[in-house]
């Protein structure tokens, strides 16, 4: 069993992952460190939050790999966050490894197709969530189940598959399990433990089946 990290250690693991490296916009290239004590970082597509994760009086952003101060205004990534959703997948803490595994799976192989753009399709039915992919090019299909406890209705969504396999490292990494919400299909995924860590993914925007 892997050793559960506290919330100053997955940020340090992980927060390099979320953070950006386009010159054009240098202040995602750091983890913000808020008044409330919740440190954030993202890169505009996906997003890592965690509350109670320092104790520093002032605000502050720290570039993710070196530690220096970056200086400008972080985004107020608040009024991005969504606050409602119409579905929810449960992964217990008990499947975290099978459904990290089946992400991670998906994630090697959207690579292999697309490195700059490594698709999965999520989708839901019959009371489970599976991950999908299909490449006509290549001939190549894949379809691993990620959850058996899911809404009792079709939808998908289309995602960055190594985006998601990050997030449910985090979260294995947290010793939890995780609540991935859902709202309409182009609206961002929130994925969270209800214990102050918090991962938002933007998905595509593609036509839906």
């Amino acid at each position: 069993m892997s050793k559960t990290l506290t919330k100053p250690e997955i940020l340090a693991k992980f927060g390099k992952l979320y953070a950006s490296d386009s010159a054009g916009r240098p202040i995602l290239g750091g983890i913000h460190y808020a008044t409330d004590g919740s440190a954030i970082v993202t890169n505009g597509h996906h997003m890592l939050r965690i509350h109670g994760a320092h104790n520093f009086q002032h605000p502050v952003t720290l570039h993710a790999k070196t530690g220096q101060p970056i200086e400008g205004n972080y985004p107020d990534t608040s009024r991005i966050f969504p606050s409602s959703f119409n579905d929810e997948i449960t992964v217990p803490q008990s499947a975290i490894p099978d459904a990290l595994f089946a992400a991670q799976c998906a994630a090697t192989l959207a690579s292999k197709i697309d490195k700059k753009n490594p698709i999965v399709r999520l989708e839901v039915q019959n009371r489970s969530a599976f991950l999908l992919i299909h490449n006509e090019q290549k001939a190549l299909s894949l379809s691993v189940k990620l959850a058996e406890e899911a809404p009792n209705r079709k939808s998908d969504r289309t995602l960055n598959a190594e985006y998601l396999a990050t997030a449910l490292a985090v979260f294995n990494a947290a010793g939890t399990g995780v609540e991935i919400k859902m709202c309409g299909p182009v609206e961002p995924i929130v994925l969270t433990n209800y214990n102050g860590i918090d991962v938002m993914i933007v998905p595509y925007r593609v036509p839906q089946s």
